[in-house]
């Protein structure tokens, strides 16, 4: 079940970051347990929560100031997007292999049909 987690505050930036992590942990969960149902969402509000803490970092001193002050949980951030992207890149290489290999393989089947035999 996908928990909503959209920082009510604006300027909460802590709260944000401690949501981002719960949401890139559900994310990798649902990949991990290929359930996709979900996925939108997660990827929707974690859009939405770098998207807010990219413009208020480059409007706001303080967001800076709070995301220096939290440079571990940025850095644990950082490390869960690169483990999904991960996850994500493996399960594409993955299905394009099963695709390339249908593919292939339904050209050789072609070749014994009626107009290639002659």
């Amino acid at each position: 079940m996908v928990r909503k987690v959209i920082a009510q505050s604006p300027n909460n930036y802590p709260l944000q970051l401690q949501q981002l992590e719960n949401l890139l942990e559900q994310e990798f969960s649902l990949l991990s347990a290929r359930s996709f149902e979900h996925l939108p969402e997660i990827q929707n509000n974690k859009a939405k929560l770098l998207l807010a803490l990219q413009r208020a970092s480059e409007t706001d001193e303080s967001c800076v100031t709070e995301l220096a002050k939290q440079k571990e949980l940025v850095e644990k951030c950082r490390t869960l997007q690169l483990k999904n992207q991960i996850l994500v890149d493996k399960k594409l290489q993955a299905v394009q292999g099963v695709l390339d290999h249908l593919i292939n393989h339904g050209r050789q089947a072609s070749e014994h049909t009626y107009e290639n035999l002659g």
